[in-house]
């Protein structure tokens, strides 16, 4: 049966033993912010992501998870986000690849931009039902004092980022040619439901 974590039981856990459990370096993993909580049955850990990536905080949290994971551990990693931050996606997939355990990304509702980067991180990728991602070229959302060689330079890696993620997401036959070139050369969004991503995977 599931098992929801309860922060407030776990941090009144003296025990050593329990203390040097997964459970116990989540624990002093997410002390200091909000506090994310994974549900555990026996060898499989489920986190869900479902904000965009705008905080770091939040990005941090699923990071202390992940790196808590031990390697006889499955993660299923479900992702609900319209996107965000490029560079806090970007940790949240270095941080998915970098897991000791097997991690599953889920994309559950709509997943989006930065959300997408993080999904493609996983070892398997699946589809909920009735989900969609969403792809699009390279956006830059640098703001305040800046002069024009900071804006080329932010421009340049935003795009490098996306262009090799793309062109990834294409050799792994999620994009077509098509929607390839309908993102880079036309600035078009491109939305690919559950059914044709499945297809595409050979999904019965």
């Amino acid at each position: 049966m599931d098992t929801l974590l309860n922060l407030e039981t776990l941090m009144s856990q003296e025990n050593s033993e329990k203390s040097a459990s997964p459970q116990g370096r989540w624990i002093q993993h997410l002390m200091p912010f909000g506090g994310v909580i994974p549900i555990v049955n026996d060898n499989k850990v489920t986190i869900t992501f479902s904000e965009s990536f705008t905080s770091p905080y939040l990005v941090f949290e699923h990071l202390a998870i992940l790196e808590s994971i031990t390697e006889d551990q499955q993660v299923y990693l479900n992702i609900n986000s319209p996107g965000g931050n490029v560079d806090l996606g970007l940790m949240l997939a270095n941080g998915i690849k970098q897991c000791r355990g097997e991690v599953t990304t889920i994309a559950v509702g709509f997943c989006a931009s930065a959300g997408t980067i993080a999904w493609a991180a996983g070892k398997h990728r699946r589809m909920a039902p009735g989900a969609y991602l969403m792809f699009h070229g390279p956006l830059t959302s640098m703001s305040g004092m800046m002069n024009n060689q900071m804006l080329a330079s932010d421009i340049t890696y935003t795009a490098d980022v996306f262009n090799t993620f793309l062109k990834d997401m294409k050799d792994n036959n999620i994009l077509s040619e098509e929607e390839l070139d309908s993102i880079i050369t036309k600035n078009l969004d491109v939305f690919i439901p559950q059914i044709v991503y499945d297809k595409r995977m050979g999904v019965a």
